[in-house]
């Protein structure tokens, strides 16, 4: 009998921005997004069938597959190889480090017959720590929209991969997006060089501290949970949603 594998397709995501960032609500985070499948990763985990053949991950950068591991490592998963056929480009706002990671764990977990809950994939991924649409929109597809995390007095805001948590926010709304509705996504050429982590991290705390005052950013976030709202019956029911307008 040959090796199993499980091949796992994942979409990329499109995020609409988040609703909540500053200590002024009892939310924070808080958003909606699209999954969209013109960009794909594709993972394929293999069994080995002999002992001791370890886990493996080919395909993707190694410091990269090396942070993959360390979180596959803690449910013990020995004897397989993973192979990164397809991935999105990192950093360039596509969900690329959400929809890897998931991709890898849910098919490596899969392959050596762990039958995990979406909220077990998560967790062992550590992907979703202040976000939900990634997680969600991997898992549900569609336009997903979640109601953030419960706010503190002390909440610090990094991006979900600098976060943890066992709870990804519940989702509000899922809706099909309507075939009609065709999606275009315009890319900056080098966009990953030029949006690089540390300068997006630089220059959102920069605008979410600095640039505006509580008073904008509660207007601004009044006006994205209205016009979420919207998008999101929209998506449903296109004529009644906007026959007032």
């Amino acid at each position: 009998m040959g090796d199993k594998t499980i091949t796992i397709v994942a979409p990329a995501r499109l995020h609409f921005g988040l609703v909540a960032l500053t200590q002024s609500s009892s939310r924070a985070y808080g958003g909606s997004g699209l999954a969209v499948w013109h960009r794909k990763t594709i993972v394929d985990a293999t069994k080995c069938s002999c002992s001791g053949a370890g886990l493996h991950i080919a395909g993707i950068p190694k410091q990269i597959a090396d942070r993959i591991m360390t979180r596959l490592q803690l449910a013990d998963i020995q004897n397989v190889m993973i192979s990164v056929r397809s991935s999105i480009e990192p950093h360039i706002g596509l969900g690329a480090g959400t929809s890897l990671t998931l991709a890898c764990v849910e098919a490596a977990t899969r392959v050596v017959g762990l039958d995990l809950s979406n909220e077990d994939l998560q967790v062992l991924s550590g992907r979703g720590g202040a976000s939900g649409v990634g997680v969600n929109s991997y898992f549900l597809g569609g336009l997903v929209g979640d109601g953030g995390r419960a706010g503190t007095g002390a909440l610090d805001f990094h991006p979900s991969s600098a976060s943890q948590s066992p709870v990804v926010p519940k989702v509000l709304y899922r809706v099909d997006w309507p075939n009609q509705w065709q999606v275009a996504v315009m890319q900056l050429k080098n966009a990953a060089k030029l949006l690089s982590r540390g300068k997006r991290l630089r220059w959102l705390l920069w605008l979410s501290r600095s640039s505006f005052p509580v008073a904008s950013w509660i207007a601004i976030s009044t006006v994205c949970e209205n016009v979420l709202g919207r998008f999101a019956a929209a998506a449903s029911s296109p004529a009644k949603c906007f026959s007032n307008l």
